[in-house]
């Protein structure tokens, strides 16, 4: 809000754990063990209690801002409440699942307007995320390949953020591609089919994990 200064900000999630949204793919029961003490661990306590909380730190911070929206409700059934076309830029971190996020991909992206940005957020494999199922990469991939979108840029971090656009020579997209270049973040540019192979190499130094973005096949 400080920096880009939007005409509006929409917020959606259901600040609740979506037991059923878990277990939704047809995954082996020793499987759903290994995620459901992933969840339990990532969440450290009471799942319902960390998303009362933070949907109350939301509330209080928009409280006094108009420009702000926010919608408790299923992410796929609150991309609906929208025209197509309606946003510049979406950011997608709603429930990481092949099925799940390619759901979320193809109601939102219809909603995004031409040359916008869509952003992935979690494009991201590794051991721990495979305890957990995770399906952002190949979900983003197949989303691109059937609705046309390409990527744009992907953050070399812990846990990446894919950009995606319907768009590439759009003047937002150039302008965000300009600005990629002249920061001082490190960067290289990739062809769009090694976005497959991209993973999260896990280290332990001094006794941490520390995660490494990869596109080694070893």
């Amino acid at each position: 809000m400080e920096f880009l200064h939007p005409d509006e900000l929409v917020l959606v999630d259901k600040w609740e754990l979506n037991k059923s949204a878990m277990f939704r793919e047809n995954i082996t029961p020793r499987h759903m063990k290994d995620v459901s003490a992933a969840f339990s661990a990532y969440f450290q306590g009471d799942p319902e209690e960390v998303f009362r909380q933070a949907f109350e730190a939301v509330v209080n911070w928009s409280r006094d801002n108009p420009k702000v929206r926010i919608l408790r409700k299923d992410s796929v059934l609150a991309a609906r409440d929208f025209p197509d076309g309606y946003f510049d830029v979406i950011y997608v971190d709603a429930s990481h699942f092949y099925e799940s996020v390619l759901a979320d991909l193809y109601e939102w992206g219809t909603k995004l307007k031409r040359g916008g940005l869509l952003i992935c957020n979690d494009f991201y494999e590794s051991a721990i995320g495979a305890r957990q199922n995770l399906g952002v990469i190949p979900a983003v991939s197949t989303f691109m390949k059937r609705q046309g979108f390409v990527p744009v840029a992907v953050s070399a971090m812990p846990f990446s953020d894919a950009y995606l656009t319907n768009d590439p020579q759009s003047e937002q997209v150039r302008s965000f591609t300009s600005a990629i270049i002249v920061s001082a973040f490190p960067k290289v540019k990739l062809p769009s089919e090694a976005l497959l192979a991209f993973h999260h190499d896990i280290h332990v130094v001094d006794g941490k994990q520390i995660k490494v973005p990869s596109l080694s096949l070893q």
